[in-house]
């Protein structure tokens, strides 16, 4: 390591101190970290990027990423600053890493940008979490979240929750619905998609199905496995319950969730899910082996078989 560093002129002023370089294929600055201190005329105002590493739960990583046009990216900060939202009635909220989409406008905020380690738990993180109380047409959010995401033009596009909180949502045409991780709206503000919380129906073109999905990680709340069609009919889920598909001539399909041995308990398997979506008048079904398609109006009926969905000893054991 020769501890040499770059300094940079960019559109938001000059960055020095540049260590840990990376390229874009056009030779564009990609990220770097900086060892000094810096403050950029960024799209949300003057920020300055994480430099050093002042506590335990400080990351050591690039702080700054550009676009291969050379707009800024993505920005993680030295220090938790106010950041202005597209939302006028919504105060600036402070925040420790922004992105933007590549025409300036906002893209992702979040709160907390902090590492989780042996000497900085999630729990000790969770006592700095932002707590946001807004109503949405999809219901009232009064939750401590982990980001907010914008669309280019300025709309929410959705949220991610803090673990362990949960959100009721409302959708027209659905039962009240029940949210973890996270959800999207579209830009009118009507529910999008949503982690459901727990096993809940949601109406489908087949009827109602009971949708939950016990493998769904908590890293952000973009690519929710519910999702409905602006009409408000559901699209795509994902199953925990074996079911039976009828079809108008008489026949009869079973589908079956797989299971997957508990990496916490060897004597105890964990459910898998099935995967439903509905496009083109038809219904696809998707197992862990093979999806089948089937023609909406040769479906006489979708019947689900109950199921336990955790803590089922494994056979023989």
């Amino acid at each position: 390591m020769t501890g040499k560093t770059y300094a940079l002129n960019t559109p938001y002023g000059e960055l020095r101190g540049i260590v840990s370089p990376e390229l874009h294929p056009n030779g564009q600055l990609a990220g770097c970290r900086v060892t000094e201190i810096n403050r950029l005329a960024t799209p949300a105002g003057l920020l300055t990027p994480r430099w050093a590493l002042t506590s335990p739960r400080i990351k050591e990583s690039r702080s700054i990423f550009f676009y291969p046009d050379g707009s800024l990216k993505r920005l993680a900060l030295q220090e938790r600053s106010p950041v202005a939202t597209p939302l006028p009635d919504l105060p600036p909220i402070p925040a420790e890493l922004v992105c933007w989409h590549a025409d300036g406008a906002l893209k992702r905020l979040y709160p907390l940008n902090g590492k989780i380690s042996a000497y900085w738990s999630e729990n000790d993180e969770g006592e700095l979490a932002y707590a946001l109380r807004r109503e949405l047409p999809c219901g009232v959010v009064d939750n401590r979240i982990v980001s907010l995401f914008f669309y280019p033009g300025g709309a929410l596009k959705g949220l991610s929750l803090w673990p362990g909180e949960t959100a009721a949502l409302r959708r027209p045409g659905q039962p009240p619905l029940t949210a973890r991780i996270g959800f999207t709206m579209f830009e009118d503000g009507e529910l999008r998609s949503f982690e459901p919380a727990f096993p809940q129906l949601v109406r489908t073109p087949l009827g109602p199905a009971p949708a939950y999905d016990p493998e769904a990680v908590g890293v952000h709340g973009e690519t929710p496995s519910v999702v409905f069609s602006a009409a408000g009919q559901a699209v795509s889920l994902r199953c925990p319950y074996a079911f039976v598909l009828t079809g108008k001539d008489g026949t009869t399909r079973r589908f079956q969730p797989g299971k997957r041995v508990d990496p916490l308990n060897e004597a105890r398997f964990s459910p898998t899910s099935l995967a439903l979506s509905f496009s083109d008048g038809a219904v696809t079904i998707t197992t862990e082996t093979a999806a089948q398609t089937f023609p909406l109006d040769a479906v006489a009926s979708l019947k689900t078989i109950s199921l336990p969905l955790a803590g089922a000893r494994r056979p023989g054991v």
